[in-house]
């Protein structure tokens, strides 16, 4: 027997009495969250239940993954490496023991969520929020545009329809309820307009 026979008959023994378990490709069947991080996988024909997985997210189902087997021991099998994720929800940033960082992200099919300290972002299939502070600005297809809080404009802005104002509101420090434009009126020339609007006499 050569070297390379004998060498070969003694991995396929020692094989027959201590199996090797490799990763193997699977397709999410289930999973959840509680009360522990357990998914379904089916691997080939067999269908492997309760297989531990550590992910920021929930696997979807149909997800594709990779199942390990810890110490060689197809009783310690665990899936990683998912395609895809029916919802994620996680911290970012680092942090003492037991306390948030400052960021956060929560996502699924039908939302996305951004929290940085005071500011907070989501978007919705047909809507969207930012909020920073007590000051808000929420946005839909329906009621369009909704301005909470202060807000400067700092360039020129044009409206092409109708401005209308439910409170108070002052130009040049003159309330536009009451103002209007002080002209001149001289016999025989075009009458002449001020620039700006000024108080009306009461």
């Amino acid at each position: 027997m050569s070297d390379r026979d004998l060498i070969s008959a003694v991995v396929a023994a020692w094989k027959a009495g201590y199996p090797m378990y490799y990763a193997a490709h699977g397709t999410v069947v289930s999973a959840s969250r509680t009360p522990r991080k357990v998914c379904d996988v089916r691997i080939g024909e067999n269908l492997v239940k309760n297989i531990e997985f550590h992910a920021e997210g929930l696997p979807a189902v149909d997800a594709e993954c990779l199942v390990v087997f810890r110490d060689n021991n197809p009783d310690r099998a665990f899936a990683c490496a998912f395609s895809r994720y029916s919802s994620i929800e996680m911290e970012v940033g680092s942090a003492p023991a037991g306390s948030p960082t400052n960021a956060s992200i929560k996502a699924s099919g039908e939302s996305i969520g951004l929290k940085l300290v005071q500011t907070e972002f989501n978007l919705q299939p047909t809507a969207l929020t930012a909020k920073v502070g007590t000051n808000e600005l929420l946005g839909s297809v329906v009621s369009g545009w909704v301005f909470k809080g202060p807000v400067e404009f700092q360039a020129d802005v044009h409206m092409k329809e109708e401005l209308k104002v439910d409170k108070k509101a002052t130009v040049n420090n003159i309330d536009v309820e009451n103002h209007g434009h002080i002209y001149i009126d001289e016999p025989g020339t075009i009458t002449k307009v001020t620039a700006k609007a000024q108080t009306l006499s009461p």
